[in-house]
């Protein structure tokens, strides 16, 4: 009878020398299949060597912005960065000329392509990774460059965001006599609009909004050239426009009241009341009838 050590049982498995896993302490390129190893040598041994330079692009950010700003057609520029050459070269102009960005390529970062991938997150959405892989910038750099612009604005907000002339009638109502003189009084229209937002988890409930998105309440008025006159930002998704209204109104000690007898277009959302006409409730309108024939 044969014992277990002659069978080459368990105990002489027990002895021998256990296969190593390829990649962990102590391997080497005889533990790995030649077909594996084939792959690394020929055509991507780049992935297993250390310290390699990312952002390789031969395309690098300034460059393109240079390409689709030179190109004669204006279509490349807008569909990317969202506004018109001019625009953008007068908003440029506007931020250096202040001192609150720096001017030429005295730094490894313009001015030019800190606005750029500025306008590309807040216009089209753009993650910062993308905005690291278009403009070849380490992500540090691209998020420091995003808030610096940003603070930016925010210093010139009020010479952007300034009140209306409450004391005369508009163009647009007084050369209109579909409006004029029903309107004659009206300064502006204001509503409340839901901007989508990253919200951490915690406070993720009060900022679902009633369209199951996370998003803030935001109120903003805007006068009849379509401008910006007052911004309040900052509710809950869940909010009601008119809690929030209320709010502005109470708290807020720069909302724009008008004089005695002008007063604010608003929906059905709010209540009318001081300062705000909204619709007459059980009133029928007919949308149709205001659109096409340049109306």
């Amino acid at each position: 009878m044969t014992n277990s050590h002659d069978e080459g049982g368990p105990e002489q498995n027990s002895t021998s020398e256990s296969p190593r896993t390829p990649g962990a302490p102590g391997s080497n390129k005889s533990n790995l299949p030649e077909e594996f190893q084939a792959f690394i040598d020929l055509i991507c041994p780049e992935l297993f060597q250390k310290n390699v330079q990312r952002n390789t692009s031969l395309l690098q950010g300034v460059e393109w912005i240079a390409e689709i700003m030179t190109t004669p057609h204006q279509g490349p520029f807008f569909d990317n960065i969202r506004i018109t050459k001019p625009c953008f070269y007068t908003l440029v102009d506007a931020l250096t000329s202040r001192g609150l960005l720096s001017h030429g390529h005295t730094s490894r970062v313009s001015s030019i392509e800190e606005v750029a991938f500025f306008m590309q997150t807040v216009e089209m959405h753009k993650r910062q990774r993308n905005n690291m892989e278009r403009f070849q910038h380490s992500l540090e750099t691209i998020n420091r460059r995003f808030h610096r612009v940003l603070s930016a604005f925010c210093v010139m907000a009020p010479e952007l965001i300034t009140r209306p002339d409450f004391m005369e009638t508009h163009t647009r109502i007084a050369n209109n006599p579909d409006f004029y003189p029903f309107f004659k009084d009206c300064v502006g229209a204001m509503d409340g609009t839901l901007v989508p937002a990253w919200i951490p988890r915690v406070d993720q409930n009060q900022y679902r909004s009633r369209k199951g998105g996370l998003a803030q309440n935001v109120l903003a008025i805007c006068d009849f050239d379509m401008n910006f006159t007052y911004v309040y930002a900052g509710w809950e998704g869940s909010a009601a426009d008119a809690r929030v209204l209320d709010h502005a109104v109470s708290q807020d000690p720069i909302f724009p009241f008008p004089p005695i007898g002008r007063y604010y277009l608003i929906d059905a959302g709010f209540t009318s009341y001081q300062c705000f006409l909204a619709p007459y409730r059980g009133t029928r309108y007919h949308l149709p009838k205001w659109r096409g024939q340049g109306r």
